[in-house]
This record gives structure tokens, sequence and C-alpha cells, in this order.
């Protein structure tokens, strides 16, 4: 079985109609050189979209944090493009889309992310180059993590008090149509604090966070 990995990308968003509730970006770039020496190819997801995608079985899903269990939404267009891989996806009202599309409106600027299964590579000295993926997921997520880092994707005590003081400045400014959403984000709130208040913990390979709702992965950024 081959193993689902995970790479993002920050701050590309390309547009937020509030009114239709829709959000349009990339859920990974391609022809560039990742952190963890990797690039994507120009094609690597043109055949798995036109396969999998809005035009083809229709089986590519918009998640929240790479949760099956939190889908946003189907994107209604996903296309490979010269700067990467482009989506068009409808928010709808529920608690896991509202939430996303508060933190969109607001200005946190969230990450995305793509899952996918590596079908095809080539190796250079400078890089594995992705040729042919599989592409199952695109996620919008508070920020990327590789799998020694905590659940949260914590880079920084400063950065976790960042976003503790973006969430509560949210949870005090505006108004949700479901009560879910302030659980929510009080639930990230608590997380937040946890890790802040708690001591340094070893996150080597034997004692690897906990992701629930996830199988075994290996996690890039």
């Amino acid at each position: 079985m081959k193993t689902i990995e995970y790479k993002s990308i920050s701050g590309k968003v390309k547009d937020i109609d509030e009114e239709k509730r829709i959000v349009t970006g990339y859920f990974t770039s391609t022809g560039t050189l990742d952190s963890d020496g990797d690039i994507f190819a120009d094609g690597a997801f043109r055949k798995t979209i036109k396969e999998r995608g809005p035009s083809g079985k229709n089986q590519i899903w918009h998640l929240w944090q790479h949760d099956t269990l939190s889908p946003i939404n189907k994107p209604y267009k996903l296309e490979e493009t010269k700067e990467g891989v482009y989506f068009e996806t409808m928010f709808p009202q529920n608690a896991i889309a509202d939430l996303a599309l508060s933190l969109y409106k607001a200005g946190a600027n969230p990450e995305h992310s793509v899952g996918f299964e590596v079908l095809a590579e080539t190796q250079d000295k400078k890089a594995r180059v992705i040729t042919q993926s599989r592409m199952w997921e695109g996620s919008t997520v508070l920020w990327g993590a590789n799998e020694n880092t905590p659940f949260t994707g914590l880079k920084s005590a400063e950065k976790a008090k960042e976003r503790i003081d973006m969430f509560e400045k949210l949870l005090k400014n505006a108004t949700f149509s479901k009560d879910e959403i302030y659980e929510l984000l009080y639930r990230e709130i608590e997380q937040l604090k946890a890790i802040i208040i708690e001591p340094a913990q070893d996150h080597s390979t034997d004692q690897k966070p906990k992701r629930s709702s996830l199988p075994k992965i290996s996690i890039n950024i």
C-alpha cells in the first residue's frame, strides 16, 4: 500500500467571495523545490484531477485539517496550472465550513495542504521529482506540521500566543450562526494554551503525536 503524503503551502488564497461563500486558491505549488528536497513536476496532478476531480469521478474532497470526519465540500473547480493545484470551493453553512470561512474573512491566512500518493518519481542529486500522483484531498489547515512536531503544527510559543489572540478576538467580535463554532474555537485555544504551559516534550520517532481520524502517514512541508 502506498503512503499518503502531505505538502503544505502558505498564504495561497486568491479570492474570497463572502456573499457566495466561495474561496479560491492553491492547495500546493508545482515546479518549486520545497524544504524536504521535493519538486512536483509539471503535470504531476493533471491526470489524477482529470480522473478523480469535478469533471471525472468527483472523488477529491476539500477537508479541514486533513480530517476525514471534517469535510468542507468537494471543490467545484480543480485544475493544475503553471502555479500549482488551483481550487474553487463553495463553503456550505455548517460548523466546519463556518469556522474555516471565518478565519479567511478575519485575515488569519490559513495554509493549504494536499494529501496524495506518489505514483511515479525520479531522483537527481538535488531533489526528488514527483512526476505523477494520486490526489485524495486538499485541506485548509492552520499551519503545516511534520511528523516530529505536535499535532497543532506549533513552531514556537510566540506563534501560539499570536494564534490565541487572534482566536479570542474572533470569538469576541464575530457572530456565528451555530454554537458549535464557539466550541471549536475554544478547543483550539485550550490546545494552544496547553502546549505553551507544558514542559517541552520529546517528539522523537518513538513518541509521535497522536493524530485522530488519520491513517499512519508520512507528513511533509
